[in-house]
């Protein structure tokens, strides 16, 4: 069986000489391939699908550089006939170039359910790859992303890798040739981002979750032998580093949801030299500004911890009953609720509304550990709802001013398929959704789905339990769906099936469809903001007073 498909295309200039070129390519089974930059030479002999080299007239660049193409310099498209007979289970999902080192571009390449990691070295002179290390998991990895790149010390001898091998995201310093060295972070806590390193001095600097507070981010250090653990800033809530070249100081500016920020210069061992700036915000306060109120409650399970934040208008009168709006996202692919200062502004507006909203981190979501985030593993559509009218219940029991005879949804993307299978799972609690570029059954997202989920075939049980098709006919209440016809993250087509479903259920729904709008609030954000202000506007807040 043979189809058409867009293939990737790899430009490789020869060792010593741009002008040469060698041209391989591999197919991804209809999924869309990504954009590959500043690639060098690299023999895909291992590749299960190399194929031949294409002629030169049949290159065709995708075009420069745009915020909408991300990182596409350097690849190319051809359209070609490969024939599906060929295409095997676990074959090459995606390369990333992670680094050049001498005559060696370093890449790493995963298996398309991303449970095999393997990083490998081309020689760009012979051609030849060779395995440095694999990493592999029993679900899925995670903590593994594509900003994912070794950082090289040493002139490439050695390099810092991370790995949730051992259930939290850890670094680990090898050597060239793939040996282990030495795990340089441990213990009950994920790490974020390396910060810096000071080879001069054996620190390396790094950002990572290890307080009491399971979200907040400081800074700390450990010597190249893991040695040393420090812990260098204070104060609750999200430390963003800068250090200087020396390596001698670093800027802390830091901030939490409810502490406005402040910019400290500090030594590079933690010592304080000088508060540079405290933001004032007198201003908030002469408007009777309302500050977020941190939360924690159970999940479904009635064991593990959530952490959420409920916002509150100005004017906030514990006395009186608001509406409540679940801003929702709970992809597995990030953490929603804001924790800085001055982050998430959606929230913020639609409390100044008269509303009470909700925002929260269910299990299934990054940042908290691999047994944490494994809880969607294969289950995607499973625990979430139950988690979101958990916290809502748990929440209302303590503070009768938030009205759950009045509570809506707002989400776009997973945020989107969050709260239209929110209407259908739990329509006696939420009374309006507003899903904007949603996804509504997982059969036309496997792109993205596929690391947590398995492959359909393997996990029929799974995708059929987490489509929203099927459930159309428990639609009750007002929905409104905000598509966008360019849209190949959450594809039109994918609106199109749920209205299909709800149609045939004979579901009363609403649609706003915008031209050519892709996955990006970029544009006509502005137009989505305001449909959604009127749809709460009209469904959930009581009517306003009209005077001749």
């Amino acid at each position: 069986m043979f189809i058409k498909l867009l293939v990737l295309i790899l430009l490789f200039p020869a060792a010593g000489n741009s002008q040469e070129k060698s041209i391989y390519f591999f197919s991804r089974d209809r999924i869309e391939p990504l954009y590959i930059q500043d690639w060098k030479v690299l023999d895909i002999k291992s590749f299960p699908l190399l194929t031949k080299e294409i002629p030169e007239e049949k290159w065709i660049p995708l075009g420069e550089y745009t915020s909408e193409t991300q990182d596409n310099i350097g690849a190319w498209w051809l359209k070609a006939e490969i024939s599906l007979d060929k295409l095997q289970r676990g074959d090459v999902l995606a390369l990333y170039p992670s680094g050049f080192i001498s005559a060696y571009e370093i890449y790493w390449e995963s298996s398309r359910v991303w449970d095999k990691l393997e990083l490998r070295a081309a020689n760009s002179e012979t051609g030849s790859v060779r395995l440095i290390l694999t990493e592999t998991s029993k679900t899925f990895l995670g903590g593994l992303g594509r900003s994912l790149s070794p950082l090289f010390l040493e002139e490439g001898k050695r390099f810092i890798w991370v790995s949730e091998r051992d259930g939290w995201r850890h670094f680990y310093l090898y050597d060239i040739e793939g040996n282990l060295i030495c795990q340089l972070t441990q213990g009950d806590f994920p790490v974020v981002d390396v910060a810096a390193v000071d080879e001069k001095q054996g620190w390396i600097y790094f950002t990572a979750h290890a307080e009491e507070r399971p979200y907040d981010t400081h800074l700390y250090r450990v010597d190249m032998k893991g040695g040393g653990f420090s812990h260098l800033t204070e104060g609750t809530g999200q430390h963003s580093i800068q250090f200087s070249p020396s390596y001698k100081y670093f800027l802390d500016i830091h901030s939490s949801i409810t502490r406005p920020p402040v910019t400290e210069l500090r030594r590079a061992d933690g010592t304080l030299v000088q508060t540079l700036f405290r933001a004032n915000i007198d201003a908030l306060k002469r408007m009777n500004w309302s500050p977020p109120e941190e939360f924690v409650v159970k999940a479904a399970d009635q064991k593990t911890d959530l952490y959420g934040v409920l916002f509150k208008p100005c004017n906030f009168d514990p006395q009186k009953k608001y509406p409540v709006i679940d801003y929702i996202y709970n992809g597995p692919n990030q953490t929603h609720v804001p924790r800085m200062f001055t982050s998430s502004l959606w929230p913020r507006a639609m409390a100044q509304m008269g509303c009470i909203v909700l925002v929260v981190d269910w299990r299934g979501t990054p940042e908290r550990g691999k047994a944490f985030q494994d809880v969607v593993y294969r289950n995607l559509g499973r625990h979430e709802i139950p988690d979101h009218t958990a916290t809502l219940r748990e929440l209302a029991k303590k503070r009768p001013y938030m009205d759950l005879s009045r509570v809506g949804l707002l989400g776009g993307s997973w945020g989107g398929y969050m709260t239209i299978r929110a209407k259908l799972m739990a329509s006696n609690i939420y009374h309006v959704g507003i899903a904007y570029y949603p996804v509504a059954d997982l059969y036309d997202h496997t792109k993205g789905v596929e690391r947590y989920m398995g492959l359909p075939e393997d996990n029929r049980e799974g995708y059929e339990y987490a489509s929203n098709i099927r459930l159309a006919k428990n639609l009750k209440g007002k929905l409104l769906l905000i598509a966008g016809t360019s849209d190949v993250n959450a594809p039109f087509t994918a609106t199109m099936k749920m209205a299909d479903a709800f149609i045939k259920a004979e579901k009363s729904f609403d649609l706003i469809v915008i031209p050519e709008q892709y996955h990006s609030l970029r544009g006509n954000g502005q137009f989505v903001l305001e449909a959604a202000r009127r749809y709460i506007e009209e469904h959930l807040l009581p009517p306003r007073k009209h005077y001749l």
